[in-house]
């Protein structure tokens, strides 16, 4: 059977995305710098200014999988894409995509590999032309990173945490666990991988 096939309603147990990572080296500095970097907006708290985001992947067909990233918020997500594959030894040859999701996991805005057509709810947005900072303001929120197109097989994204500063790019800062292959190959009889549930309700 095909593992992780996206739909628009995902159901799925966090409880391996550190959504609490508090970086053991805060100081009380940073800790200001990051109180006077925020602004209210509503019920919402937004950082201006240049942030260091902490970014954790998990995947559901492999439980020790975990990929830790540092990122700029300027950085792009065609950067973190790169970093993404670098990390789990995949070869920039899928059209992989990123959602962004809401507490439910459930499909959002999405951010292409390349320019496609926009639908009535959300624009179009591209790896390359858009930033971190552009869609990710608090922590705690949720994407995904579709890595196997075919089957819709995906990576389980969070924002761990936000820390004041800059940083060159994207990083893997920790990696455990070995990444699932990224192109599924399943008998095209097996009705169960076809009906596209894969093991979500």
């Amino acid at each position: 059977t095909s593992k992780g096939h996206l739909s628009d309603s995902i159901s799925f147990d966090a409880s391996n995305v550190d959504e609490s990572y508090k970086p053991m080296d805060s100081t009380t500095t940073e800790e200001t710098e990051l109180i006077n970097s925020k602004v209210n907006f509503g019920d919402k708290i937004i950082y201006k200014g240049n942030m260091v985001y902490k970014i954790t992947f998990s995947c559901d067909e492999g439980e020790d999988f975990r990929r830790v990233f540092e990122a700029d918020s300027e950085a792009t997500f065609w950067e973190l894409h790169k970093a993404i594959l670098d990390s789990a030894h995949y070869p920039d040859d899928q059209m992989t995509s990123f959602f962004m999701c809401n507490d439910r996991w459930e499909k959002e805005q999405e951010v292409t590999l390349v320019e496609m057509g926009s639908n009535f709810e959300y624009d179009n947005m591209v790896m390359e032309s858009t930033r971190l900072s552009d869609l990710l303001e608090e922590r705690g929120q949720r994407m995904i990173y579709v890595f196997d197109p075919m089957y819709e097989r995906y990576f389980f994204g969070c924002l761990s945490d936000i820390l004041p500063g800059m940083c060159d790019g994207v990083q893997c800062v920790e990696a455990s666990g070995i990444a699932p292959q990224q192109l599924q190959t399943i008998d095209p009889i097996d009705t169960k991988a076809k009906s596209g549930k894969g093991g979500f309700d």
